[in-house]
């Protein structure tokens, strides 16, 4: 998912999608093989930043992989439903027998 933000992000900026998917085919099969053959650590967003053809700085890269942007509601909805269980406590704390207190 990262990879296509990455892309299309490219592409808004005149990249060609075609060429730009290739090089991030090429790269994360570098990067797989780095990991999964040699124990290395995943450096597919350093070969990206590297690639003249992105034309991305690091900073860039990072606000387009910001993991926020793939959580959708799912802050939002845990907090809602934290909120609940923490009135369920209060109503119910005498029969629990404890301070129950939930903090996130």
């Amino acid at each position: 998912m990262a990879t296509e933000n990455i892309l299309m992000h490219c592409v808004k900026k005149g990249g060609n999608r075609q060429v730009l998917h290739e090089h991030i085919r090429i790269h994360s099969v570098a990067a797989a093989k780095k990991i999964k053959l040699d124990g290395g650590d995943n450096d597919l967003l350093d070969r990206i930043c590297g690639d003249l053809a992105f034309n991305l700085t690091r900073v860039s890269i990072e606000a387009l992989i910001d993991p926020v942007q793939f959580t959708g509601r799912a802050k939002g909805q845990t907090e809602e439903f934290l909120i609940e269980v923490n009135m369920l406590l209060e109503a119910n704390k005498d029969l629990l027998g404890a301070d129950v207190k939930i903090k996130v």
